[in-house]
């Protein structure tokens, strides 16, 4: 998991490094709360999945439609929600008819119970970055898309 952030150049560093490295770019997976940084990735490493990092409370669940659209169209693989959604079948099977995938957060509390409940809605098991243990201390409004953002 390589977790994008929004600066200059990135991108093309990023690319660089990961066409120059031994491990094959669909076994890379991008994650991002920075919208347009994530689609130029994907334009630049089309074979890498990649997730887009959905917080709340600017990307609160009543958005899903708008996001899951926003996969689409930029070829995502799907959608890595987090705190304050509601992680049940309902949403999984959404994802999945919309063609995505659902990735979990390392920062949502995981413990037996909540397990056991993305077990039962389909989600084979948590998969988790390094990195987003971090993701809370930083404010997100300017990560989002305007579309995503709660008034």
């Amino acid at each position: 998991y390589v977790e994008l952030k929004a600066a200059e150049g990135l991108v093309a560093a990023l690319r660089r490094a990961i066409e120059a490295g031994p491990v094959p770019l669909e076994q890379i997976v991008l994650i991002s709360f920075e919208a347009a940084t994530l689609s130029e990735a994907k334009r630049a490493l089309p074979r890498c999945p990649a997730f887009f990092l959905a917080d709340t409370p600017d990307s609160a669940p009543d958005k899903l439609a708008e996001m899951i659209r926003f996969c689409q169209v930029e070829g995502f693989a799907g959608l890595d929600v987090s705190a304050g959604w509601p992680i049940d079948r309902a949403l999984v099977q959404r994802l999945r008819e919309a063609g995505l995938e659902q990735n979990l957060s390392a920062s949502r509390a995981i413990g037996y119970r909540e397990t056991l409940a993305w077990l039962a809605a389909g989600i084979p098991r948590p998969i988790t970055s390094a990195s987003s243990a971090t993701w809370r201390s930083t404010p997100s409004t300017r990560r989002l898309p305007t579309a995503f953002r709660t008034k």
